[in-house]
């Protein structure tokens, strides 16, 4: 059952949570490392800042294997995997 803290999901569009409970049911727990963040930590114009985007992981998985699932998914926009195995997505374009 994948059951993130309200505090750190909550934000997040519907299609966002979508994606991750889509990819919790396919590959098992899904560990959200963090989605809003505050202004002035990462990218100028991240979607972190308007909570459209959550980076996570998943373990016991090959990170090719969830990447090549991340892709086809329908509600995901942009996508980056990070070193340490760990996905960025957002709602933003292809």
């Amino acid at each position: 059952v994948f059951a993130p803290p309200e505090a750190v999901f909550g934000c997040l569009p519907d299609g966002m949570k979508q994606v991750l409970l889509d990819t919790a049911k396919e590959f098992g727990h899904v560990a959200i490392l963090n989605a809003r963040r505050p202004r002035g930590t990462g990218a100028r114009a991240s979607y972190h800042y308007q909570c459209r985007a959550v980076d996570f992981r998943v373990r016991g998985v090959p990170i090719a294997t969830v990447y090549a699932y991340l892709r086809q998914h329908p509600g995901v926009g942009g996508r980056k995997i990070y070193p340490f195995g760990f996905f960025h997505i957002d709602d933003g374009p292809s």
